[in-house]
């Protein structure tokens, strides 16, 4: 079973995440990298989770609304949000990673940038994405890529009914995905358990920490671990 870490290896005190010192760690450790990209308002692939930087800066700025430039200003501990290009050059193919692409901006356009970004990278890698029109973006233009569909409860879908079809894989025959990523809550019992199972080529399970019980056996794990730092 392959291990990747969330976001890198950080504590969001000294390392944060997806900045290249929690890439450091990771590959210190050995462990694959699963990594967020979004796009800046001057159309830049940055690596960062959120859609906005309340969480991480304490304001309500959406990645989407700031330029990169303007991103620069935001300090996390001497370091700063990467973009996707200095990340792959930092990482270059020491350890696996996973691009989850973020929704929320043109999709079309970022699932372009992200592919012709990774068309020129050397190392293993897959994509993955919550948003199935994404994946079926990799799936017709870059079928040669590893793409995974992100799944989690329905009742965390802002959309119920988008949560239904998506609990449910209604989009499968569209995606075709290489693998399924499901929230570590998924599958509780046995019903659910085979269904999810179903039709998944691979399963990954995200995000494991220390007392969270998963329910399959996964090909892989994504993990947070902030003692390993």
């Amino acid at each position: 079973m392959d291990l990747y870490t969330h976001r890198g290896l950080f504590n969001n005190k000294t390392i944060f995440e997806n900045t290249i010192p929690a890439f450091s760690k990771s590959i210190e450790h050995g462990f694959g990298i699963e990594l967020d990209v979004r796009m800046t308002k001057d159309n830049v692939l940055v690596v960062f989770h959120d859609d906005n930087c309340k969480r991480m800066f304490d304001e309500w700025f959406k990645i989407k609304d700031l330029t990169y430039p303007a991103l620069l200003k935001y300090d996390l501990n001497g370091s700063h949000i990467p973009t996707l290009s200095d990340t792959l050059e930092f990482i270059d193919g020491r350890v696996p990673i996973i691009v989850e692409v973020k929704e929320g901006h043109d999709r079309n356009l970022i699932a372009l940038k992200v592919a012709e970004m990774l068309d020129g990278y050397d190392g293993e890698f897959m994509v993955e994405s919550f948003d199935p029109l994404i994946v079926r973006w990799f799936k017709k233009h870059r079928p040669q890529f590893v793409r995974g569909q992100l799944v989690m409860p329905m009742k965390k879908y802002d959309n119920g009914l988008i949560g239904f079809i998506m609990r449910f894989r209604l989009t499968h025959f569209l995606t075709k995905p290489d693998f399924y990523a499901y929230e570590y809550s998924l599958g509780t019992n046995k019903i659910s358990r085979f269904f999810l199972k179903k039709f998944a080529p691979k399963i990954c399970v995200w995000t494991v920490k220390s007392g969270r019980e998963y329910y399959f056996d996964p090909d892989f794990i994504i993990f947070e671990d902030s003692s390993l730092i």
